[in-house]
């Protein structure tokens, strides 16, 4: 039969003592050795139980200068905490750390927090099914820290996920932020050719403010490092189909300031162009012939070896301009982009005559088309170009190459 003490509802139920610093105040020994059975904690040592609220069923207090609360030994576990619906173990102190965690293997961990669970945690509140759970209100102070103090080795905080190996979040700073002395800021690799090292996206619908710090970027780099660069893309020395910096967009890219080349401007487009106004206030197809005014805007040519010829509206047929002059999104009325050099397709009229390959075309009395010229005379002054295909008769739109003479 097992002992009882303390019947009494007014006086402790078991109270020991001693005043030895080799003994212990109580010894509770089980000398079982098979598992524990029937639920509960069977096979326990000591067990201790309250119904009291807020209460502890077995609590430890160390009144010395240094010392252990509850100290636990055992070959799975020191100590060993569970609930149904709270906390498995709960750590406070007033002035020092609420926990501390040490391994002296390096095939452990300082501390292994898991959560099992199966199923997505509910939306909204506090955020649940973590792993490891960490607040602070402290500013300045950091929700988790994790710190590495080996002198070459290692990482402060690793994390690997499905989704995401590490993940920031912030209502209203920075989602991630990195700092080092003598290293990188952030490192990110890909090892996947479809996908990226970094990716960097601003999915805010709301134009930039202006003024100030660039916001709104995609990424954005800045320097203070004199010679270095605020972004900088490189592709390895055997990539040659690869670009160091790839800008794509209706403007793919945007520069204040100087622009150093120390290489080649290659340029898919046909045809050197600059914006010109327009006299009447209308459109001009692409591929018109267009000569000066009065005012010195353009205007559909309509006369034949008009000396006032100006070039031809370029983005008709499979070219398109290379680089465009002068062009203004401030424009108070139509502007046309207008081929000055280079190849551009025209419409031409060969009811003045067929055209061969190499001819040299004039304006005509056709609005906007270009025929071949004949009197040499005339055409001092009012050739547009030559002719690259020829046309036995009708209208039709012909490549040419612009060389106003």
């Amino acid at each position: 039969m097992p002992g009882h003490f303390g019947t009494l509802d007014t006086e402790d139920g078991l109270f020991a003592s001693t005043k030895s610093s080799g003994n212990v105040g109580v010894f509770g020994n089980n000398e079982s050795l098979d598992p524990p059975t029937g639920g509960g904690a069977g096979g326990a040592g000591v067990f201790g139980l309250t119904n009291s609220p807020g209460a502890a069923g077995v609590f430890g207090a160390n009144n010395g200068a240094a010392g252990a609360g509850v100290q636990g030994n055992g070959p799975d576990a020191g100590v060993s905490g569970w609930s149904d619906h709270g906390a498995g173990l709960r750590a406070h102190s007033n002035h020092g750390d609420a926990c501390d965690a040490f391994a002296h293997d390096p095939a452990g961990n300082g501390v292994l927090a898991m959560n099992d669970a199966t199923t997505a945690p509910a939306p909204g509140g506090a955020p649940k099914g973590n792993g490891i759970l960490a607040v602070t209100t402290v500013p300045g102070a950091a929700g988790a820290f994790g710190a590495n103090n080996h002198a070459t080795q290692g990482v402060g905080v690793q994390g690997n996920g499905p989704e995401a190996g590490l993940s920031g979040f912030s209502e209203k700073g920075v989602g991630i932020r990195a700092h080092s002395n003598h290293g990188d800021g952030t490192q990110s690799f890909a090892h996947s050719s479809d996908h990226n090292g970094l990716l960097g996206l601003n999915d805010a619908k709301t134009a930039a403010p202006s003024g100030g710090a660039p916001t709104g970027n995609g990424v954005y780099g800045y320097t203070a490092v004199p010679n270095a660069s605020g972004v900088c893309g490189a592709v390895a020395a055997g990539s040659h189909d690869g670009a160091g910096v790839t800008g794509i967009g209706p403007t793919a890219g945007r520069f204040f300031g100087n622009v150093i080349v120390t290489g080649d401007i290659q340029l898919t487009g046909a045809d050197y162009a600059e914006d010109f106004d327009l006299s009447d206030g209308l459109g001009a197809e692409a591929g018109s012939v267009m000569v000066l005014d009065d005012g010195g805007s353009l205007r559909e040519s309509h006369s034949p070896y008009d000396g006032r010829v100006a070039g031809v509206v370029c983005g008709a047929g499979a070219f398109r301009p290379a680089v465009i002059l002068d062009r203004r999104e401030d424009a108070s009325g139509p502007r046309v982009p207008v081929a000055l050099m280079g190849k551009v397709y025209c419409k031409v009229d060969a009811s003045y005559g067929p055209i061969r390959v190499g001819d040299l075309l004039t304006t005509s009395a056709t609005p906007g088309h270009a025929m071949r010229a004949t009197d040499r005379g005339l055409a001092f002054g009012a050739i547009l170009g030559k002719a690259l295909a020829g046309l036995e008769g009708g209208q039709a739109l012909v490549p040419i190459l612009v060389t106003l003479q």
